[in-house]
């Protein structure tokens, strides 16, 4: 064979090569046909939620647009509200890989960001940007950016994988992922701009998914998607306090190194079961009509807040 006969059949192979690449990929929608079900979490200092979004098969019109039906339902606890359940009912759709979302509700601004009076259409997602792009909810003057998209596997299917990053004047750093078909890693409806506005963290991440009731994907270490975990992922390691016995029956003892200037008990949905302020180094608890279970223990100390894991047997 010679050279130019070599070089026709390596440019041959390449084209077949990118001609297999493109007919294999096919782009995966979050809004298609069939039942979805997100449960994802969200936490930050004080506050804890569970959200569980539901996408159903069924259209609804608003202001002449058809949407997919979409249920949300945020299970949460705030240190200072405490707990509270809401669901909103609300409508997504997606067209040319640009995903909506639509604000039926007044108080659903608290999960979109700025607060509006009127009825409001977001485009939540855009799967056409490219890296470097801008990203749709980069509002200034925080610059976030695709830094990279990637192939990865996720609820059993290769799916494209958009890293953001915030791009500041001391270096660029990564801020979440955005999965084809799933959306944000840390939750279908989560705002970046959470990252950025609240005055501690507030992070998330996606607990199950869901899809014409088969579980596609599990996050490592929960064992029901519907049982709010934090205090299994939100433990503190912290000696200066520690908790006895555990498991424990009867009575929990709490001994610190600094005066605990607040106690609070969470069970495993988010509620308050019980809050006390011992002035001390140390404290009991009374657990013996708590049910059966596992709990958190916030203790609150000069230094801040530990959290600490006991089952109650």
């Amino acid at each position: 064979m010679n050279a130019n006969k070599l070089f026709l059949s390596v440019i041959t192979l390449i084209l077949s090569l990118n001609l297999f690449s493109q007919e294999t990929y096919h782009y995966i929608p979050i809004v298609k046909e069939g039942m979805q079900v997100w449960y994802e979490q969200i936490y930050r200092e004080g506050y804890f939620a569970l959200n569980t979004i539901t996408v159903l098969d069924e259209d609804t019109l608003i202001n002449d647009i058809t949407y997919k039906k979409m249920y949300i339902n945020c299970s949460s606890n705030s240190s200072i509200t405490g707990a509270s359940n809401t669901e909103i009912h609300t409508g997504i759709r997606e067209e040319n890989k640009r995903v909506y979302i639509f604000n039926l509700a007044n108080d659903f601004t608290e999960l979109f960001g700025e607060p509006t009076s009127q009825p409001t259409e977001y485009l939540w997602y855009d799967f056409n940007v490219g890296v470097g792009d801008l990203w749709l909810n980069a509002n200034a003057p925080y610059d976030v950016r695709v830094s990279s998209i990637d192939t990865v596997v996720f609820a059993g299917q290769e799916r494209k994988c958009y890293t953001l990053s915030e791009v500041t004047a001391n270096g660029t750093y990564e801020v979440t992922k955005i999965v084809e078909g799933i959306g944000n890693v840390e939750g279908l409806i989560f705002d970046l701009m959470n990252h950025f506005y609240t005055k501690t963290y507030e992070h998330g991440r996606i607990r199950c998914y869901q899809y014409d009731g088969e579980l596609l994907y599990k996050a490592e270490g929960v064992e029901d998607c519907e049982t709010f975990d934090y205090a299994l992922s939100e433990i503190t390691e912290d000696n200066t306090i520690s908790i006895f016995p555990n498991p424990a029956s009867d009575e929990v003892n709490v001994l610190a190194e600094e005066i605990i200037e607040q106690i609070t008990l969470f069970n495993a949905v988010g509620q308050v079961v019980y809050n006390a302020l011992p002035l001390s180094k140390d404290a009991k608890i009374n657990t013996a009509d708590l049910p059966k279970g596992i709990y958190l223990l916030q203790a609150r100390t000069a230094s801040g807040a530990t959290n600490k894991k006991f089952v109650k047997r």
